[in-house]
This record gives C-alpha cells, structure tokens and sequence, in this order.
C-alpha cells in the first residue's frame, strides 16, 4: 500500500487523492487558496483506518463552509466512511459519481459499477440495479454486492 498522493490542479478546480489515508496522512499542503468550489477525485484511494478518519475530519473541519466541494468516483472505502462516520462527508459537498460493486460466484467476477448523480440516482434517493452484465459479452449477470439500506444510506441523508 502506499501514502497518500494529493496532487492538486489549481487552474481546473481539482484534486486527486490516491493511495491509503492513515496516521502519515498530511492534509496540510493541501491548500485551496481562493477557489469557491473543488472537485475532489478519491478513486484511488485504497484505505482509511482510524487514525486515517481522525486526519481527515481535522482537514474537513478547516475547509471553508462556503466551499463548494463535489467528490467524484467514490471508492466502496470511503462510501463506507461517508455511511459510518458522522460528518466525514461534509454537509457542503455533493458526491457526483461512486462505485458500486456487483459479484458474480459461477465466473468469481466482481464488477464496481460508476452510479452518476442524475442518470442512477437523484438526491435523496435511489433504486439500485439488481444485477448487471458481466463476464465475456455480459452474457452472465452480476448481482448487487452490497446491503442496499446500509451501503445506499449517504445517498438517502442528503
């Protein structure tokens, strides 16, 4: 596993973290200067533990209020946060896009499905698919990987 990576581009609004978010996490260069809204790219981010949670709620905590903040391609990792962890997903950010995972037993496949704010589901509420194509073709289906009341419940509080 390795640190986290943020890297930031300052003239498109965006940012991407990478890696596990632990005790060595560093927020602190991680300046957003003037900017009034940030997109935030956390796909590939691999872990959080708990020391991980603690840095990322004293960062959150210093972020402007008026700050817009839109987080896309969620990680099953963090969409688990947002679900646990009270005010990890700030309540001035919207999660545009998060992965979904699907599993198929007979072929051992699991396929992480990108659910799109507007075209999957809307604020406030969702239907998951119950399974979706998979394996050569997508002649096989994969079925929903996750307790939908659990997994879908950040969706559901905004």
């Amino acid at each position: 596993m390795s640190q986290l990576k943020i890297v930031l581009f300052l003239k498109e609004g965006t940012v991407d973290f990478s890696g596990r978010i632990d005790e060595s996490s560093d927020f602190a260069p991680f300046q957003i200067g003037l900017l009034t809204q940030i997109k935030i790219n956390i796909e590939r981010v691999t872990s959080v533990n708990s020391m991980g949670i603690r840095k990322w709620m004293e960062w959150i905590m210093k972020l402007p209020a008026a700050l817009k903040i839109t987080f896309v391609k969620c990680p099953k990792v963090m969409v688990e946060q947002f679900n646990m962890v009270d005010n990890f997903l700030p309540v001035n950010a919207i999660v545009a896009s998060f992965y979904v995972p699907y599993y198929n037993e007979e072929i051992d496949e699991v396929i992480n499905m990108l659910y799109e704010l507007g075209k999957h589901y809307q604020t406030g509420q969702i239907t998951p698919l119950e399974e979706v194509p998979c394996g050569p073709g997508g002649i096989k289906k994969a079925v929903l990987d996750v307790i939908p009341k659990q997994y879908f419940k950040f969706v559901q509080r905004r």
